[in-house]
């Protein structure tokens, strides 16, 4: 498979070509560097590729639609899974998952395959109704996508955030301590797709009743930017917090999440409350559930 290096190297320098922009003005007397990068993938800094990105007039933004590696349609379908997270409605999941495979039925290339294997189990798992991982061979796929990508932008993000569910443990803590690891330098404008996958990362691991699966996730947890989440979300963070800080027992029970029910009652937040009651379920052993 194609790095992302190699591939994102190739997408500038056609970039750079098509508008006729002399490679001097972009490297600033580091020219062989940047050729190399452009031309083999070589490793260069997220400051470089920033900088050079810059100064031809390209953003971050501008790669959700135009870079093959950030597959439009996939990014459509995730946020719109992730939208409608807290409604838990089976059809609504199997239809989304549907529309996105027979819209890209001719879809070519690694990447869209793996799409592809991950929204099939998507939908495999909501016909079912059942939890189930992911064959071990799409597993180390996904693996391996978010080891290559130096800089995580969008795409690798919602790839984590919806296959986070259906990884082995083993693979589940080494996906998080890379996020966390990348938290200190990320770029400001995806800090909430990376809360979100901290955040689904706590769900999974109360609905396996793995909770000390990482020992720093409570603290990482009260880092989150709150700030950037609407209240819906606030609130889960909130209970996700006081499950994991009431996670030595072996049951979980209401009484942990009574302050959370009094606002979704005073609010009338019938879907989070059902959420996080079917949370409280799964958490305590009572129920199995799968939550995108």
């Amino acid at each position: 498979m194609e790095t992302f290096q190699v591939a994102f190297g190739k997408y500038l320098n056609d970039y750079r070509k098509a508008r006729r922009i002399p490679l001097g003005t972009l490297a600033q007397g580091r020219g062989t560097t940047l050729s190399r990068f452009f031309n083999h993938g070589n490793n260069i800094s997220l400051q470089m590729i920033t900088d050079t990105m810059r100064r031809m007039g390209l953003t971050y933004a501008d790669l959700t639609s135009n870079f093959p590696r950030f597959d439009a349609a996939f990014t459509s379908a995730v946020n719109t899974l992730i939208a409608n997270r807290y409604a838990a409605d089976e059809r609504l999941i199997r239809e989304i998952a549907t529309g996105y495979l027979q819209d890209t039925a001719a879809a070519d290339g690694p990447i869209a395959v793996l799409n592809r294997q991950v929204m099939q189990h998507v939908l495999q798992v909501s016909v079912s109704r059942r939890p189930a991982l992911l064959p071990d061979g799409i597993q180390a796929t996904i693996e391996q996508v978010l080891m290559s990508n130096a800089d995580w932008l969008v795409y690798d993000y919602l790839l984590l955030r919806l296959g986070m569910v259906y990884l082995d443990d083993a693979r589940l803590g080494r996906c998080y301590q890379m996020l966390r690891e990348r938290m200190a330098t990320m770029r400001p404008g995806y800090q909430h797709y990376a809360n979100d996958a901290m955040l689904q990362f706590g769900i999974v691991c109360l609905a396996r009743r793995t909770p000390m699966l990482v020992p720093t996730y409570p603290t990482d947890l009260a880092q989150i930017q709150v700030s950037g989440y609407s209240f819906q979300d606030a609130l889960v963070i909130n209970a996700i917090r006081r499950l994991f800080r009431n996670s030595v027992r072996l049951k979980t029970g209401p009484g942990e999440l009574e302050a959370v029910f009094e606002v979704t009652a005073t609010l009338h937040l019938t879907q989070i409350e059902g959420y996080l009651r079917r949370l409280l379920a799964v958490a305590s052993g009572e129920a199995e559930g799968v939550f995108v």
